[in-house]
């Protein structure tokens, strides 16, 4: 509905079925609102012969927002992000708003629109979903006798299966589907999607095969096309993309090869190529908002051949020769005038629940190294692998915040275990949506979607829901560097309230009450805010020392 001066709209479902008929109206707004304002008004003429509710002059946009929503509340409607699109198939409802008075003759410049959940579409924005570890466990069975639900529970007894899974076994077939039909019913065309790895499950490596990791990640990716047969995705490798698990070589082999014919649907023949000699690419998205619109390029980098546990690589200094060509890729990303995201599996920095970079530690500080001198090019980066929900701030030497760097929750609820035992602290499946800049590509929020593993076991069905808005949750202008190093600095308010919310989302509302307090919040506390080994460790010192913590508080 485009709600005017002239008047507001009634009969929603008359007013539907006439989008067909103004399609070419729409395809004018859908660049710039304001850019064709003959095509823009035809559309407003077209629509303005329906009979309609009229809104009081005067009314206020909370008021306006909630009569729009509650007479389109029977409706299917469907989320609207990004620019709007003309799918033949689907119908989307959505409320553009005028506040203020026109002439025909002036440039129209819609400066609010409505849509169903209330929330307000910025055609300066655009949207993308993340997607990581999602973890199968095709042995899943809920039926079965406790230490036979699953084969990832080591033997353990699963006394709390249901149909979405367990918190001691990798995802079920059920709780991936229910994570992608929600995702596409909440938002089915968003800009691109990203995919951050793991989809094998936690076996140990008798258990598993090439064959066996290839078909996992050929089942996954055909559950991805389907749920998004029109979405460019960028996908990264995860170390059990590979088997042995952690094992990926730097040079050509049989994964690389067979899993860059998985995705070529996505990936271009150059992309492809790099991604068959090392496991890593770099393409441009391929659109543009407007016609000087700065170029945006996805950089997936192989991060496993820096990773601890990854032998094959172990002593050498840039495996695959990716971290020349990452320069490479960086300069000639800087000459053209582009701008970058990172996205890979392995993340760089601390883990703070091992007290060490994720990296061996000369590599860990080389990245570094490079992202910083790249950082007027590079966005942002995205991650997986930790399972928890958490963000780093990238600084230069000398301490000013150039990066954001953000880790997505696991689609997987599993927790570690050695057979014998497993740690009492888990993640509920997520996924999340990102908002950003369409003038610089910044941040500007993402919105966090969850899955309470236990309510939904007991409903027998997966209420994915958000579980919050970071900008807002926060009080952020948004998510850009300068706004997570505040964010960052109020998490080291000892028993501070930020610091608090930050780690209930962490484990994705496992456990939303569980403390974490003292030792527990600074190795957290010092995580985000460093990501070298050495800054990191002065940042504990500088705490067991003002807070008179023990010396042994900080031990792994």
């Amino acid at each position: 509905m485009l709600t005017l001066a002239a008047g507001g709209f009634h009969m929603w479902r008359e007013f539907a079925s006439k989008l067909d008929s103004i399609a070419l109206g729409l395809r004018g707004i859908r660049e710039d609102l304001g850019e064709n304002v003959a095509s823009l008004w035809r559309c407003v003429h077209q629509m303005n012969t329906s009979n309609g509710m009229s809104c009081p002059q005067g009314q206020d946009e909370q008021t306006l927002n909630v009569a729009v929503h509650a007479q389109t509340s029977e409706l299917p409607l469907q989320l609207v992000s990004g620019s709007p699109r003309a799918q033949p198939s689907h119908c989307t409802v959505f409320a553009a708003v005028l506040t203020q008075s026109v002439s025909e003759q002036e440039t129209i410049k819609f400066n609010k629109v409505l849509v169903n959940d209330g929330d307000h579409y910025d055609p300066e924005s655009g949207s993308f979903w993340h997607i990581t570890d999602l973890h199968l466990d095709s042995s899943y069975q809920e039926s079965a006798k406790p230490r036979n639900v699953c084969l990832t529970s080591l033997g353990l007894p699963v006394t709390d299966a249901g149909p979405f899974g367990s918190h001691l076994c990798d995802s079920p077939w059920k709780l991936v589907h229910s994570a992608l039909e929600r995702m596409r019913a909440l938002f089915p065309h968003p800009d691109f999607l990203i995919w951050t790895g793991d989809s094998p499950p936690h076996l140990p490596v008798g258990d598993l095969s090439t064959a066996a990791v290839l078909d996992t990640m050929r089942n996954f990716t055909s559950a991805i096309l389907t749920a998004f047969p029109n979405t460019l995705v960028f996908p990264a490798l995860g170390n059990h993309d590979y088997w042995p698990q952690d094992q990926m070589p730097g040079n050509v082999c049989e994964v690389y090869s067979k899993v860059g014919q998985m995705w070529k649907e996505w990936l271009t023949d150059e992309a492809l190529a790099t991604f068959k000699r090392g496991g890593f690419y770099t393409q441009l998205v391929p659109w543009n908002h407007t016609q000087d619109s700065t170029p945006l390029r996805i950089v997936s980098l192989n991060t496993v051949l820096y990773y601890k546990p990854d032998h094959s690589t172990a002593g050498l200094v840039d495996p695959g020769g990716q971290l020349a060509w990452l320069k490479g890729v960086l300069s000639a990303a800087q000459r053209d005038g582009e701008k970058v995201y990172v996205i890979a599996h392995v993340p760089p920095g601390v883990d703070p629940w091992h007290n060490t970079t994720f990296y061996n530690p000369a590599t860990n500080e080389r990245y570094l190294s490079i992202l910083r001198t790249f950082a007027d090019v590079i966005v942002t980066q995205m991650y997986g692998h930790m399972h928890n929900d958490c963000f780093r701030v990238l600084r230069d030497t000398a301490g000013t915040a150039v990066g954001s760097v953000f880790l997505a929750p696991a689609i997987t609820p599993w927790k570690p275990n050695n057979g014998k035992i497993a740690s009492p602290l888990a993640n509920n499946p997520g996924f999340r949506l990102y908002k950003y800049s369409h003038e610089d590509y910044g941040i500007l929020d993402l919105w966090q979607y969850f899955l309470n593993l236990t309510d939904a076991n007991l409903k027998r069905f997966a209420d994915w829901h958000i579980e919050y808005k970071m900008a807002a949750t926060y009080n952020l202008k948004d998510l850009r560097p300068h706004s997570l190093a505040q964010l960052a600095k109020r998490l080291e308010e000892p028993h501070g309230k930020a610091f608090a919310l930050y780690f209930k989302y962490f484990l994705v509302s496992f456990s939303p009450n569980l403390p974490c307090v003292d030792c527990c919040q600074w190795i957290h506390a010092c995580a985000v805010n460093f990501l070298d080994h050495t800054a990191y460790q002065r940042c504990l010192a500088q705490h067991r020392q003002t807070e008179r913590l023990p010396s042994g508080c900080f031990a792994r």
